[in-house]
């Protein structure tokens, strides 16, 4: 499932808080993508981040978790 299809789904639940974090098996390199997709989201008013975590064990200071809020009005299905 996409992030964008876990969003939408989210959403016609009725949204509220979600903490995204890497997919099964997915390092925190890739976790980027994810987080810059989220920002663009953001950006477009289409959710807000809450929180970003940090990991603190490899030194990179990566982000780990991140605490979005979303509501459906504003997370049109399909789009």
């Amino acid at each position: 499932m996409t992030l964008e299809q876990e969003l939408d789904q989210f959403a016609q639940r009725g949204g509220g808080q979600m903490t995204i974090g890497p997919r099964g098996g997915q390092d925190l390199e890739a976790f980027k993508g994810t987080i810059s997709s989220l920002r663009q989201y953001e950006s477009n008013g289409r959710l807000r981040i809450v929180r970003q975590h940090q990991e603190s064990y490899t030194g990179q200071r990566y982000i780990d978790r991140v605490i979005i809020e979303l509501m459906p009005e504003n997370w049109p299905s399909g789009v």
